[in-house]
């Protein structure tokens, strides 16, 4: 198959699959939110999605029968998932620090322009 011509097949695969749930987005604005801020899982025995924290760690998420039979797998949950949520920003916890600046590294952008 032509490069082109899978890349279009994909595209058009995954633009069908959105598609099909904008009948529900309304229920499942909420699952794409938690998916993003890393607050479900998929359990590895039934596929259910379900809470990884808190009180309701371990229970079932009140939306996962409609993500089940919308998306086929949890990799296209994920991708609608990118797709429709809202900006989610970083905990605290989760940002990486600024690199500290090393003095003893010779900036070779300086050197060459210096040379130049």
């Amino acid at each position: 198959m032509n490069p082109l011509t899978r890349i279009r097949s994909l595209a058009i695969g995954k633009a069908n699959a959105l598609q099909r749930c904008h009948r529900y987005l309304d229920t499942l604005m909420p699952a794409f939110a938690e998916w993003a801020a890393g607050e479900i899982y998929v359990c590895r025995k039934t596929g259910d999605y379900r809470y990884r924290f808190g009180e309701r760690s371990k229970n079932l998420c009140p939306w996962n029968a409609t993500a089940r039979e919308v998306f086929a797998t949890p990799a296209a949950f994920a991708f609608g998932a990118m797709v429709f949520a809202p900006d989610v920003k970083p905990s605290p916890a989760q940002e990486k620090p600024a690199p500290a600046p090393h003095s003893q590294r010779a900036n070779i952008i300086q050197l060459a322009r210096a040379a130049a």
